[in-house]
């Protein structure tokens, strides 16, 4: 049964065969199974364009990292990462999490991915991405990895062998918290990070 039949059906028990509002009736029911995909497809597309938005800005960092002046081997580009529907979901989720229990304050979950979080005032792709990228002064290239609470948000973005990312935002008033998680994990102790 097709949605407009599904829509119908109820109408035409109380408007029968012949009834001269009938036609009304069908013309109300394809206006609001339009207005309803409308809706789906609005929200898609805001969707869509935030998820773009999040991995273009990741994947403007990883390019940009250069080859350290101690890399042994032949250097090749950090690649870029793509858009996980599942790992938005369960980012956007803890992101609400966080919003609801801590008012947009941090705390990082229990989840096997990587896992940037970031929160302020008008936090957004741009920002978030660029505070965490920010740490790039702070990150010392080493072949075997040792986490570096000062640098590990940067090292997760240019994790090498991550290949999805999803992101999540919760408004709080005027400010936010974003979580972005990263799959595979980076920041793996005695690992290469790229």
């Amino acid at each position: 049964m097709t949605m407009l039949a599904r829509t119908m059906a109820p109408m035409a028990r109380v408007v029968g065969p012949g009834h001269p509002a009938r036609g009304r009736v069908r013309l109300l029911a394809v206006v609001v199974v339009l207005a309803a995909s409308i809706g789906v497809s609005a929200k898609t597309a805001f969707a869509d364009a935030d998820a773009r938005k999040f991995v273009d800005v990741h994947n403007a960092v990883r390019a940009a990292v250069p080859k350290p002046a101690d890399y042994a081997g032949p250097w090749a580009p950090v690649p870029p990462v793509a858009w996980s529907d599942e790992i938005a979901r369960g980012a956007q989720a803890w992101a609400e999490h966080l919003r609801d229990t801590r008012k947009c304050g941090l705390l990082h979950s229990d989840t096997r991915y990587g896992e940037n979080l970031a929160a302020g005032k008008d936090m957004d792709a741009e920002r978030a991405v660029g505070m965490w990228a920010g740490e790039i002064d702070k990150h010392e290239y080493s072949p075997i990895y040792a986490f570096e609470p000062r640098s590990g948000h940067y090292s997760q973005i240019v994790w090498r062998t991550t290949t999805t990312i999803g992101c999540g935002r919760a408004s709080c008033g005027p400010n936010a918290v974003v979580v972005c998680r990263y799959s595979p994990a980076g920041n793996r102790i005695g690992s290469a990070p790229y």
